[in-house]
């Protein structure tokens, strides 16, 4: 069977997206909380104006803007809170006292602050004449009936949640967190908590992944941790594909005798690509396990950690109903020195930071070896360098990814 192999990053990244196209996962209704972090299944509209009712926007009193003159002298002929308006009588020369929030007394228009008037007993008299409407909130000021507060396939962060809030919207219609399942592959690897037997190594695969899948707002179904043996390997692939919406290996997937994964995925499925023109992560797969979507990342963590951004993370939002959305690499300038000399396209770790002036630097970290694993901990940013070899000086610009 064949398939597209060592092709470049922007071309693995648009065969994912075509793979995962149509496969927005099932949507459910939850409560209006349960909303946050995930994806709106729905457009999702206004049904009255916000505000609902014009608003006192300041303390003060409600006074008519027509009658008002330099120290003009007016009753006060009632009061208005929040939660409780004034439905007195409203006759010519009268002020009503509100509180911020109060809804406008019918049959004014504007609100004098208390700092502009005087008030002895029942009267007020005014120091300074207001604008037309001054401290008044319009209804329909921040949305009128009808507007969008959310649409279709954007993700529901704080403001958004307010806004469906202010909308009364309850319960809450939104796309299925994807459910992934995390699959450990390598005969050499000892999960946490067992005793570390002769050459072996501690996994910590599964718990970065775990973390990663975690944070992008997916769900882990299950971890698993399995030998180089391909029956073995594909047994527990048939089963796990059988509910998992996604499924990540890490490890087994390179070119050597021992390393089972491509030829398995070949043999109960269908492989999209193999190898990206790409360093650290270069033996990166995705296919499908019969119909189930996999990526097959490589073993060491710094290629786990970078492939994971460049492509797991975007297909996860994708599965789970978001807009498309590559990852944002904006420009940013370089301190330090870095000198790249192979010819692949590299993603290395850095960390941006605040220099002097306010100025956003990135700087790689001095440790770039795939396998390293401490210096994770200090990444915030990936810087993408371009295919070649160069060298960049303090200063240059290189496109960053910021975490």
């Amino acid at each position: 069977m064949s398939y597209p192999k060592n092709i470049p990053l922007s071309s693995a990244e648009e065969l994912v997206g075509a793979a995962l196209s149509g496969r927005v996962l099932r949507s459910e209704r939850v409560d209006l909380y349960a909303a946050a972090g995930r994806v709106s299944a729905d457009d999702v509209v206004l049904g009255h104006a916000l505000p609902p009712f014009a608003q006192a926007a300041m303390d003060g009193f409600a006074v008519r803007y027509d009658e008002l003159a330099a120290h003009t002298s007016l009753r006060v002929v009632g009061s208005a809170r929040a939660g409780g308006g004034f439905h007195g009588d409203a006759p010519p020369m009268s002020a009503v006292r509100v509180a911020t929030g109060a809804p406008l007394p019918v049959g004014y228009d504007t609100i004098v602050v208390d700092e502009h008037c005087t008030r002895s007993d029942d009267r007020i008299v005014l120091a300074a004449i207001p604008n037309r409407g001054a401290n008044v909130r319009p209804s329909g000021e921040d949305a009128t009936r009808g507007a969008r507060l959310v649409a279709r396939g954007e993700h529901i962060g704080p403001a958004h949640l307010a806004l469906l809030a202010a909308g009364g919207i309850q319960p809450v219609r939104v796309f299925a967190a994807p459910r992934v399942a995390i699959v450990g592959l390598g005969s050499e690897l000892t999960e946490p908590g067992k005793p570390l037997t002769a050459d072996h190594v501690y996994q910590c695969n599964n718990a970065l992944l775990h973390a990663l899948v975690t944070e992008a707002g997916a769900t882990v179904q299950c971890r698993e941790q399995w030998p180089d043996d391909p029956e073995a390997i594909g047994d527990a692939l048939t089963r796990i594909a059988a509910s998992a919406d996604l499924i990540l290996t890490a490890g087994g997937v390179s070119t050597s005798e021992f390393d089972p994964l491509p030829p398995l995925v070949a043999q109960h499925g269908h492989i999209h690509f193999w190898q990206v023109q790409i360093k650290p992560g270069h033996p990166t797969l995705f296919g499908e396990w019969r119909d189930t979507p996999l990526f097959g990342l490589p073993g060491n963590v710094a290629s786990v950690f970078t492939m994971f951004h460049a492509l797991v993370k975007p297909a996860l939002r994708q599965l789970a109903g978001a807009r498309p959305h590559l990852p944002e690499r904006a420009p940013m300038a370089l301190r330090g020195t870095l000198l790249k000399s192979h010819p692949r396209p590299e993603i290395q770790r850095g960390r941006w930071v605040i220099g002097d002036g306010g100025r956003a630097f990135v700087e790689p970290l001095a440790t770039q070896q795939p396998h390293r694993l401490v210096s994770l901990k200090d990444v915030n940013a990936l810087i993408h360098l371009p295919a070649g070899a160069h060298e960049w000086r303090s200063g240059d610009l290189v496109a960053v990814e910021r975490l």
